[in-house]
């Protein structure tokens, strides 16, 4: 059998040690336009638009927040199509009515209840961390303890320099949780939660 090298390209995903640049998020940015060049000069009403984002857009988004700490540009660009699709129900844009911090507030603290990029993407990488200190019995789990944990706990390990460029953003991700109360062990809903908290409260 051949050897491969990286980086290559995994059910549509870059596989790489290196940082995450903005161009190898270009397949999932072009899956959330392509869909919306898909739909033509279809009208939606707004009721329509905020499920087609919490369904079929995050559904898209999750695949890669899964896996990856996705780029702040990339999130930016992310958002900037979610805003135009909202408020215009295209890519074009289109003055928003309301402030897209409000927009991702849940309903019940006046907002629309869309997902906050950034806040889902930590969230979903938190259950990355929480599935390596719980020892998970999946082969990429076994293999970070190997190389890199080696009997120490998850919550106090500090990587070395020269570890894994998505390693150490794991790690760092951490931080986000810190005081995030655990008692029957994580899921990504109560950390989505958790990093909301306060900011979805009216001020």
């Amino acid at each position: 059998m051949k050897l491969g090298s990286l980086p290559f390209t995994y059910l549509g995903s870059p596989i790489t040690t290196a940082r995450l640049k903005v161009s190898d998020c270009d397949a999932l940015v072009n899956k959330l336009t392509n869909r919306i060049n898909a739909w033509g000069s279809r009208h939606f009403s707004y009721s329509a638009r905020i499920r087609i984002i919490n369904s079929v857009f995050m559904g898209i988004i999750s695949f890669w927040s899964r896996i990856f700490i996705l780029p702040k540009m990339v999130m930016k660009k992310i958002v900037s199509i979610c805003r135009n699709f909202l408020w215009g129900g295209s890519q074009e844009y289109k003055t928003p009515l309301v402030n897209w911090e409000e927009v991702c507030k849940e309903k019940k603290y006046g907002g629309l209840g869309i997902k906050h990029i950034q806040n889902w993407n930590r969230s979903n990488v938190q259950k990355l961390n929480w599935d390596v200190a719980s020892k998970k019995d999946v082969l990429w789990v076994k293999w970070i303890h190997n190389r890199y944990i080696k009997g120490s706990s998850v919550w106090n390990y500090i990587p070395k320099i020269d570890s894994c460029h998505h390693w150490r953003e794991l790690i760092k991700a951490r931080t986000h949780f810190r005081d995030m109360p655990v008692t029957n062990g994580y899921t990504t809903r109560d950390g989505y939660t958790w990093l909301q908290g306060e900011s979805e409260k009216p001020q």
